[in-house]
């Protein structure tokens, strides 16, 4: 939208003069802040395909299924996995690193006794067994 030649802004430039202040939008500018500091470290990257790829896992019904009996057997109440992918605003990412927390041992369960059969829950599990990505994503909800 504030494409220089045919962002918004650059249109109403063009038909109603130079008058036209563009203001970028501050939670997106804060969230383009965030991303550049973390970008750099590789865990992030990973922490957002283990988020993102829980919420999608977790889709299929079989799965959520699995997830919700796991929970209960662990007197869990169970937390729905959050979609951080349709705009990755700050408060998207905690929510899903919140969810983490609160079904860490469920998902533990659940893809412990599927990985064998899942290639896919085989990749989560080994992810979430990995204490510095789960370092990380404490101390990253921390700075959130």
């Amino acid at each position: 939208m504030t494409g220089k030649k045919a962002g918004l802004a650059a249109l109403l430039r063009k038909e109603y003069g130079d008058n036209i202040i563009n203001i970028h939008c501050f939670s997106h500018r804060l969230e383009l802040a965030f991303r550049d500091v973390v970008k750099l470290e590789k865990k992030y990257q990973k922490l957002m395909n283990l988020l993102i790829g829980l919420h999608k896992f977790y889709k299929i019904h079989k799965n959520r299924k699995g997830l919700k009996e796991a929970s209960e057997t662990l007197s869990i109440n169970m937390v729905s996995p959050k979609r951080v992918s349709t705009t990755r605003w700050l408060p998207h990412l905690s929510e899903g690193i919140n969810s983490l927390a609160k079904n860490f041992r469920s998902y533990e369960a659940h893809l412990a006794s599927c990985r064998h059969e899942n290639a896919k829950a085989q990749g989560y599990y080994s992810m979430l067994l990995d204490k510095g990505l789960m370092t990380f994503a404490i101390v990253l909800q921390v700075l959130l």
